[in-house]
């Protein structure tokens, strides 16, 4: 018997085909992972995995420091936000998430021009944070592609046969919408 984490697969398939590299290129990469529950693990995981210089953010710091320490990166307050200079940030908290979703983790003017942002959260799939980063001129990431690439792992794993990822993707959007 074997156990897999599809959101780990899942969120660096979503990053890297968002920004046309393949994982390898996210060695070195900055990244800021708020939050530091069960996604955030995953996430956090697998950028430390490839390499990138990882930093988690929480609201109780107690938290993020384990976290940390089990993956060997930095960790500080979601307060600490204010100075962020991460090329790579991913909201692995719920805020945004339906019905919140006038919410959003990060300010508009904490986002720049050629960052990327991704959002766990895929309900709904643009997030106000995504929309604060589209209009800021970052490359998002929106959690239905994360959840699609999970479900596509799981599919894979299952049945031994490529996973129809667009059709994935249809049904969830229209059940989305």
């Amino acid at each position: 018997m074997a156990g897999y984490n599809t959101d780990y697969a899942g969120a660096l398939d979503a990053i890297t085909s968002v920004i046309g590299a393949e994982r390898v290129d996210l060695q070195g990469i900055t990244a800021a992972v708020l939050g530091a529950g069960g996604v955030a693990r995953a996430v956090v995981g697998g950028l430390c995995d490839v390499g990138a210089k990882v930093t988690i953010y929480n609201r109780t710091v107690e938290k993020a420091r384990r976290l940390a320490e089990e993956f060997g990166c930095k960790y500080a307050s979601l307060k600490e936000l204010r100075s962020l200079e991460a090329r790579l940030v991913v909201n692995a908290t719920s805020m945004g998430m339906h019905p919140n979703v006038d919410e959003s983790v990060l300010a508009a003017e904490q986002i720049r021009p050629g960052m990327i942002v991704m959002d766990t959260v895929y309900n709904p799939m643009e997030t106000k944070l995504l929309r604060l980063a589209r209009e800021a001129g970052a490359q998002v990431v929106d959690g239905v592609s994360m959840f699609i690439n999970q479900a596509a792992v799981q599919f894979e794993l299952f049945t031994q046969r490529p996973a129809p990822k667009g059709v994935m993707r249809d049904i969830v959007e229209q059940h989305l919408l």
